[in-house]
């Protein structure tokens, strides 16, 4: 029960920081997907065809 209690300690600090990173990483990664699909529209196309 003890080890629980440290568990969901360290996972919610996880959490903390990854909610944290996420937000920036999320500005970033919308910037350089923007910038991606203003240079790369044919390749995304490509890309998304194939997922389909």
């Amino acid at each position: 029960e003890h080890a629980r209690s440290g568990d969901s300690k360290i996972y919610a600090g996880y959490m903390s920081v990854a909610a944290f990173a996420g937000i920036s990483l999320g500005d970033w990664a919308e910037d350089a997907l923007e910038s991606f699909l203003a240079k790369k529209p044919e390749m995304v196309l490509d890309c998304h065809e194939l997922k389909n």
